[in-house]
């Protein structure tokens, strides 16, 4: 969660707070009533609830958007408990699988020994306790799995660029040493290279 949008909220809240304390609402209800004219203190008590009524929207606004970011962290009960009955049966196929042990049966063992201890996490009640207290699933998870899919991504497409430039140099290589086989090609060659 962006903390610079909390610190946004928390500060409009505190404006909105400052402007309408006890004190400040009657001085500007006492000041509208030392007036003599009736229809000028009508008008001042009507802008003092004018600004009250605005005021009470910001706040609306403000508890609505805080509803908002909170409902992006919560994790729902259906997808709770279609983690924890997924995510589980998948690493275990993974680590079991000889592409992650590698044939290498302590290394299996092991894994599947941190598996174990993994397990009770992944509990549905441990999900909910752990979203009680604040923990947020998305930020831990979520975030970190994105940057290693983007990271693997943005190394592929440099990878195929690098191998894609490599041929493209190949083949003006290969070119340039078809031109040089001709007397024609290394007299343009040296002339092209003297310019």
């Amino acid at each position: 969660m962006d903390n610079q949008v909390y610190g946004q909220l928390i500060s409009r809240t505190a404006e909105v707070m400052i402007r309408n304390t006890t004190e400040i609402i009657f001085n500007r209800i006492d000041k509208a009533k030392t007036s003599r004219d009736d229809k000028q203190t009508i008008l001042e008590l009507e802008e003092i609830v004018s600004d009250l009524l605005n005021d009470k929207n910001q706040l609306n606004s403000i508890i609505h958007q805080y509803e908002e970011m909170l409902a992006i962290q919560k994790i729902s009960d259906n997808d709770i408990e279609f983690i924890t009955e997924n995510v589980v049966p998948i690493l275990s196929e993974v680590l079991e699988s000889d592409v992650v042990s590698k044939g290498n049966e302590e290394q299996a063992k092991s894994m599947s020994e941190g598996l174990e201890i993994l397990t009770p996490l992944l509990s549905t009640e441990t999900f909910k306790i752990l979203q009680l207290l604040g923990f947020n699933f998305r930020d831990a998870f979520g975030v970190p799995l994105t940057n290693v899919v983007k990271q693997a991504i943005n190394k592929t497409n440099t990878e195929e660029l690098q191998y894609e430039n490599n041929i493209a140099v190949n083949n003006a290589n290969a070119e340039l040493f078809k031109l040089l086989q001709t007397e024609e090609g290394r007299e343009a060659f040296r002339t092209f290279k003297n310019q």
